[in-house]
């Protein structure tokens, strides 16, 4: 059996941790997997980690990342997961490690709070003009391949369990009486507190909305390091009442039952994996044009600038259509498409 080791360098509880751990538990059965971070911020205790410090700084998780990197096993395959054309780096480190490196894009901008003097965007434009000619290259959209690449690669789309998603009407009842919901529209959304995914203009368009009609109840889930800060614009706002902050949710699949509608209005997306999951879960969701629209497969989906008004009007008058989905992100084609790439 070929050894595989997949790469990220900081594994938390995002939508590229739910990629590798799909690969792992479909594709143990084939190939001998082990994955590797340098920092594991996750409960995943599977996860090698070579800093035992939680350091989140990129640059610095990296620069000791890469100083501590001492001799792995040999690979026949290194898998790469990376949010930027960094990993192009991470390639070159662990090139003594494996026959065959593969790279895997999975986003397509840089946070620009983080990011204000644009240094990084800067190192990403360098890196990929040296570094990626020399791997094999995969991203999980058009955009992100030419994000992290600067080129064309292949395109392999993120999948998603379509069964394990699919609506449930008592787990939505189960969660709609645990979170004492009875009788209210419930708007979900999923993903990290940063700022990448928009939540200052969740909390500003749910505002306005609740003036229209204060029956709307808004489900946060994620963490991050603009959780306080958001909670803090709720009570400034007087919203407060009207929002559930959840940490860490392990039943993911049961607790989207309870969303009538789902939002996503991120600033940037390699894939926006949580979008998929609530489509299938039959919610009318709510998408920024910043989103490749390479992740719609439902009729109820839409597609909307970041204007605080539209969204707020499309909330209030969309009804729900009788669900279509089409099936090009089942799990099976994500995994037949990677067990392909592995067996090249």
């Amino acid at each position: 059996m070929k050894k595989v080791l997949l790469f990220l360098d900081y594994y938390n509880t995002g939508g590229i941790e739910k990629v590798i751990e799909q690969i792992y538990y479909n594709l143990s059965d084939k190939y001998i997997i082990d994955i590797l971070s340098f920092v594991n911020s996750s409960d995943n205790k599977k996860i090698k980690s070579i800093l035992k410090k939680d350091y989140k700084n990129f640059f610095i998780r990296n620069y000791f990342g890469l100083k501590k990197l001492k001799k792995l096993d040999y690979y026949d395959i290194i898998h790469i997961n990376a949010y930027n054309a960094f990993g192009l780096i991470y390639a070159k480190k662990f090139k003594k490690y494996a026959k065959r490196i593969i790279v895997h894009a999975h986003n397509n901008d840089i946070d620009k709070e983080r990011d204000k003097l644009g240094i990084k965007r800067i190192v990403n434009c360098i890196i990929r003009k040296l570094y990626s000619k020399n791997y094999s290259l995969v991203a999980c959209s058009k955009e992100a391949a030419n994000f992290c690449f600067g080129r064309n690669s292949l395109i392999i789309f993120n999948g998603v369990d379509y069964d394990k998603f699919k609506f449930n009407l008592e787990y939505r009842k189960k969660y709609i009486k645990k979170f004492h919901l009875n009788g209210k529209k419930i708007i979900g959304h999923v993903g990290r507190f940063e700022s990448q995914k928009n939540h200052e203009f969740i909390i500003k368009m749910f505002y306005r909305l609740l003036e229209k009609d204060n029956n709307y109840f808004l489900i946060l889930i994620g963490n991050g390091s603009k959780l306080e800060h958001i909670k803090q614009m709720t009570i400034n706002l007087n919203i407060f009442d009207h929002v559930l902050f959840l940490d860490k949710v392990n039943d993911m699949e049961k607790v989207i039952n309870c969303f009538d509608v789902f939002i996503l209005p991120s600033l940037y997306e390699g894939f926006g994996i949580s979008a998929v999951e609530n489509q299938i879960n039959d919610k009318i969701v709510f998408l920024s044009n910043n989103i490749s629209k390479e992740i719609v497969v439902s009729n109820n989906t839409y597609v909307l600038k970041l204007d605080i008004e539209e969204w707020v009007s499309k909330i209030l008058n969309t009804k729900k259509k009788k669900l279509v989905l089409d099936d090009k992100l089942k799990i099976e084609k994500f995994i037949d498409k990677i067990d392909e790439l592995y067996k090249e």
